[in-house]
């Protein structure tokens, strides 16, 4: 794709709008930065880390070497004392120093990092930052599809964190983008809703830009006019902010409207004062941008003046023009230098120059060929360097899933280790016996046989021990799965009651923090006893006796149980139900256990302020009547890498509870095996609105059963 001056400019003007400004390298020949004024011996590395950074920001503006020297040591502080927000945020820094100096593959996979540690804590401002970095490096790069993609990331996030000022950056960044893309109407749209944030919320920093962008790009359209009224408007603000290199552009851009308006000595004027700006401030592409415009404006003079006059204005023009080519030299901006050829070749074609003409256009052509292949060379560096990241997340994920199974391999050793050496040390026992007993009875054979018979007794009674033992260990347990299930609906009760008298508002401070106390502490005991069932249930295969169950009636009756807890988060339990009783050949206690569990997942990890839809109806599956089952949320949902061990034993997800509620990580494991013992299929998936739906599969029962 081929850009205009105007369309480089906006793109170099990305940087500007929502990161702070980044000067150019100091010398390599520079020393190495010491440590910042203020630092202190006893402060710890996670306080060191924020110090180091906030500096490192502030280096970014003059000192690049500096800047990178403090966010690599906030980067080793931020380490060592666990403080993950400062090691992204040293990451971000190094990703933006990279990406100054062209170094986009780098840039790449810090920004990378960075987003990888946000992630880990949900940093969502740290997401935001990091999204609308991103849409920096690719739009710089070409890579505008996902520039725009990750601009609109940005956005959604700082509107959810309330950040207008930030939000109306990165729409002004989107107007860029577009702009970039040649995408007018929508450029204009980003502006607009960018100018208008801004002024709503008081948001002085940024307003000028605006303006002045919007001013570009009527002038683009040929509405001069308008332009210039945009453009007096922009260089107030510029004045009134002191920012002389915006209010020097727009003197630039001023001259060439007036310039088009016939207006030549104003336009002559308002290039003059923009270049004695750049004079000014030492700002090279301000005095060349100026050059452009008077030569332009002494161009456009020439068409309306006699043959005699307009060979004079050509002739400076020229002059011009050869001031601004000088002034762009020794810059790398492939982009200006060639709109200069360009504006070069037009001039000399005028003044009849064809050779000069078409060398000039030669140029400009050459120009922006080595602009294309340095953007085509960038933008190859930051696909290789985003695939490499994405393999090396892959092949962490890979690696944690290998170290998960060797880790379950070595428990699973070990214990093994441990029985071997119990049954050694029992064989050492044994021998030793024998030992002896061979030793004292050695000489008479009838000895050694009232030793082995011995021996044999002791043997047949550790037999007989280790029966009752094993008989004992089975009453225990029977004992504790009888007590658990009997204590559950108990505490079930206690901690209703308890959240149905904190619902009241009638209650004194006292009694409401002993209520809390007794809902904690009940919710805390259901878990404990849900963590026994759920363990003891899924070691053990269940004999209880099928009957007839209506499902409709078991679903009202669960979710009855359940709604207290769901009032505590605020939360709904929305039922759609047949009015017709659906029968399944089922165990009554694990159905309902099943659905606890599902319900339960839902109110758990959903927002506060949720809806729970409960739903169920008849469905006909391969030619058999079901009862279709689902539970959806509005909770995070289900990742990728959740798939593989949704219903494993002891899994958990990424999703955590919204309420600081605890999870064992079997209540999946468990649904999965009643819903497979009743010869029925359970599946999950992400809802269209968001959240997780669990939907399950039941056979009818039929009427001859």
């Amino acid at each position: 794709m081929r850009w205009t001056g105007k369309q480089a400019r906006r793109a170099a003007l990305i940087i500007a709008v929502l990161v702070l400004p980044v000067a150019a390298a100091s010398s390599p020949a520079a020393t190495p930065p010491e440590e910042p004024a203020g630092s202190r011996q006893d402060e710890s590395d996670a306080a060191r880390a924020d110090r180091l950074n906030k500096a490192a920001v502030l280096a970014i503006r003059t000192d690049l070497i500096r800047a990178e020297s403090l966010s690599r040591q906030a980067l080793q502080a931020a380490r060592a004392g666990g403080n993950v927000a400062a090691e992204s945020l040293a990451n971000v820094n190094l990703g933006r120093i990279s990406r100054s100096r062209g170094d986009y593959g780098q840039a790449v996979e810090a920004f990378g990092e960075a987003r990888r540690l946000s992630e880990s804590v949900d940093d969502r401002r740290g997401l935001a930052r990091l999204a609308a970095d991103f849409a920096i490096l690719y739009s710089v790069t070409g890579l505008f599809d996902e520039a725009l993609v990750e601009a609109e990331r940005a956005r959604a996030l700082f509107a959810a964190l309330g950040d207008h000022a930030a939000e109306s950056s990165v729409l002004t960044t989107l107007g860029n983008i577009h702009a970039s893309l040649g995408n007018t109407a929508l450029a204009r749209d980003s502006y607009g809703k960018a100018l208008a944030m801004k002024r709503a919320n008081g948001i002085e920093k940024g307003i000028g830009i605006a303006i002045n962008n919007l001013a570009d790009l009527e002038l683009e359209s040929g509405n001069t006019e308008i332009a210039l009224a945009r453009i007096d408007e922009a260089m107030a603000m510029h004045d009134t902010a002191g920012d002389d290199l915006s209010l020097g552009f727009a003197e630039s851009n001023r001259s060439q409207g007036l310039a088009r308006l016939g207006r030549y000595d104003e336009a002559r004027r308002a290039a003059l004062r923009a270049a004695a700006i750049g004079e000014r401030i030492g700002v090279v592409r301000l005095r060349a941008a100026a050059e452009r415009s008077l030569a332009e404006a002494l161009r456009l003079e020439a068409a309306d003046a006699t043959p005699a006059t307009a060979r004079s204005l050509l002739d400076r023009a020229a002059q011009r023009l050869a001031t601004a080519r000088e002034l762009l030299a020794d810059t790398d901006d492939e982009g200006r230098r060639a709109t200069t050829l360009r504006q070069s070749s037009e001039v000399e074609e005028l003044r009849g120059n064809f050779p000069e003409a078409l060398a000039f256009l030669r140029a400009a052509e050459a120009e922006e060929t080595r602009r294309r292949e340095r953007i085509d060379r960038s933008r190859s560096a930051v696909l290789a360097a985003r695939y490499q990241s994405e393999q090396q997340v892959a092949e962490i994920q890979s690696l944690r899933q290998q170290a998960e199974v060797r880790d379950a391999e070595l428990e699973s050793q070990q214990l093994f280790r441990r029985v071997m050496l119990l049954a050694l040390l029992a064989t050492a026992l044994v021998l030793t016996l024998l030992l002896l007993g061979l030793a004292q009875h050695r000489r008479t054979e009838r000895a050694l046989a009232r030793s082995n018979r011995a021996l044999s007794f002791a043997l047949a009674d550790a037999d007989k021990q280790r029966s009752n033992a094993q008989s004992i260990a089975r009453i225990k347990a029977d004992v504790l799965r009888v007590a658990a299930h009997d204590l559950r609906q108990p505490l079930l009760d206690i901690r209703a009651h308890a959240e149905r008298l904190l619902a009241g508002n009638a209650l004194a401070e006292a009694p409401r923090q002993q209520l809390a106390a007794i809902s904690a502490a009940s919710a805390s005991a259901i878990q404990s006893v849900r963590n026994l069932i759920e363990a003891d249930a899924l070691d053990r295969n269940s004999k209880d006796a099928s009957s007839r169950v209506d499902v409709v009636a078991l679903v009202r009756s669960v979710t009855g149980q359940l709604e207290a807890r769901a009032a505590a988060k605020r939360q709904e339990i929305d039922l759609a139900l047949p009015t017709a009783p659906l029968y399944c050949e089922a165990h009554a206690e694990q159905l309902a256990e099943a659905l606890d569990n599902l319900i339960d997942n839902a109110i758990k990890f959903g927002p506060f302020g949720q809806h729970v839809r409960v739903s169920l109806f008849q469905e006909t599956v391969d030619g058999t009547a079901c009862a279709r089952l689902s539970v959806a949320d509005r909770g995070p949902g289900l990742r990728e890498e959740d798939r593989g061990r949704l219903f494993g034993h002891f899994q958990r997800l990424s999703a955590r509870p919204t309420g600081g509620e605890s999870s064992a990580g079997l209540g999946l494991a468990l649904v999965k095996r009643i819903v497979d013992g009743h010869n029925g299929r359970i599946e999950a998936r992400n809802g269209a609105d968001g959240g997780a739906v669990f939907t399950v599969w039941l056979p009818l029962a039929t009427d001859d059963a």
